[in-house]
């Protein structure tokens, strides 16, 4: 009996010094390929630190370089391909992810690059049977079913105009009947289901992928809109799907096991 309680009031001690974390407390791991590079990852910091997160500009993306991560903000800043680092590292993608990771992929190449490099569905995790077409664009509006924290999150309001008339506003759109089983539309190209932003499940994870390139925005580049307003909304949902466990939930947890210590006291 003394063994069980010590092991159920050690669960019970853990559980409190995790409600002493906020959920606010998830590490956002981040990666720019290319494209704007450092001006882009300092910006994508500085966003994820304005929303209470923990940013961390990672040298890579190798298992050891996610580890620790909840959310993975990935960019591909190279119009014509995703470059060495991720091409070697699909699979450790596809790892982090299936473990529970957020993947967060804003990506200019999209569909097959020059001469025949991978296209956005060989890099994604479960992406395989996903179409994509490569088409710029400067009209977004949104989906449906897009969560409230995107289209009114921290960052404002995203409606049909919010990120109209960028250079350019999206680089391409996914078919949404190609999309992984319970896939979720987000943002289309202005065409509904063409869609410029969707997430899926993978695994214990989630893959969000965008077609907006988002790093060129978050380097400063006008409209800012998609720097000030888009980039945390849509981090902050990201954030919200990572694997940090939210305060609520703890105390339901402390609460099932403190029921289970007086059970077991009746019993013994």
């Amino acid at each position: 009996m003394s063994r069980v309680r010590g092991t159920i009031l050690g669960v019970i001690v853990a559980v409190g010094v995790s409600l002493a974390q906020p959920a606010s407390a998830a590490t956002v791991g981040i990666f720019v390929n290319d494209g704007n590079g450092a001006s882009a990852a300092a910006g994508a910091a500085t966003v994820a630190a304005n929303l209470g997160l923990t940013p961390v500009i990672l040298p890579g993306l190798t298992a050891a370089d996610l580890g620790g991560v909840n959310v993975l903000w990935l960019f591909n800043g190279d119009n014509v391909g995703y470059g060495a680092e991720i091409n070697a590292h699909i699979g450790d993608l596809a790892n982090f992810v299936a473990a529970g990771g957020v993947l967060s992929f804003d990506d200019r190449t999209v569909a097959e690059g020059l001469n025949g490099a991978a296209s956005a569905s060989d890099v994604l995790p479960g992406g395989s049977g996903i179409s994509l077409t490569r088409l710029l664009g400067a009209d977004i509006n949104v989906e449906a079913t897009a969560p409230a924290l995107i289209t009114n999150g921290p960052g404002g309001v995203v409606n049909d105009t919010t990120l109209d008339n960028g250079n350019f506003s999206d680089h391409g759109y996914a078919a949404i009947g190609s999309l992984p089983a319970g896939a979720v539309p987000v943002l289309n190209n202005g065409v509904a289901g063409n869609l410029v932003d969707f997430y899926y499940a993978y695994g214990a994870g989630t893959v969000y992928y965008s077609t907006i390139p988002l790093d060129f925005y978050l380097a400063g580049a006008p409209p800012a809109n998609f720097a000030n307003i888009y980039a945390p909304n849509e981090l902050a949902f990201q954030a919200s799907l990572s694997a940090v466990p939210e305060p609520a939930t703890l105390l339901l947890l402390g609460a099932g096991l403190v029921g289970v210590a007086r059970s077991r006291r009746k019993s013994a």
